[in-house]
């Protein structure tokens, strides 16, 4: 709730729009704050079940469960499934104006291991890392699950780590 409220004083501007990209507590562990304050939450069918399985409030699955694309006010925004990676159901979130490319199953550079891969696809992840590379490969700023953002460079930084774990 913390960031909602920051974002809003910091861009003055409010806030529209929550878009649940895994059924993870670090996703969507405060879905009911959000609709508290009235916010539309949005994700994938599969993201929605899963949330209903671990006993957090549905978002609403209006989400394609492999490439949607909306726009909030003049912001174009593209959510995309590259693999199973981090999760079964981890979406990206891309903002072609900005070059701005967000994932989970993006490691930041400090990050040094797979971390938490309770439910990891780790024979997938690398070939998801490889088609969010392929895809995005116009990416300048990337934001990835945890720690802090950096470029491009955290696409193969991550591939590398999820290619070597378990050796």
């Amino acid at each position: 709730m913390v960031w909602f409220l920051i974002l809003q004083k910091e861009f003055e501007k409010p806030v529209k729009l929550a878009i649940i990209t895994h059924h993870k507590y670090d996703r969507i562990g405060g879905i009911q704050a959000l609709l508290d304050q009235k916010l539309k939450t949005i994700s994938t069918p599969e993201t929605a079940i899963m949330a209903k399985e671990f006993n957090y409030t549905m978002p609403d699955p209006s989400l394609d469960s492999m490439a949607s694309s909306l726009k909030v006010g003049n912001m174009k925004i593209e959510i995309y499934f590259p693999g199973e990676a981090h999760t079964s159901d981890n979406m990206s979130i891309w903002l072609p104006k900005y070059n701005l490319l967000f994932g989970d199953m993006i490691f930041a550079l400090e990050q040094k291991n797979s971390g938490i891969i309770d439910e990891a696809n780790m024979e997938a992840w690398p070939n998801t890392m490889k088609n969010l590379m392929y895809v995005y490969k116009d990416a300048k700023i990337v934001i990835p699950g945890h720690k802090t953002w950096g470029d491009f460079s955290l696409l193969p930084h991550t591939l590398e780590i999820v290619q070597n774990h378990g050796k």
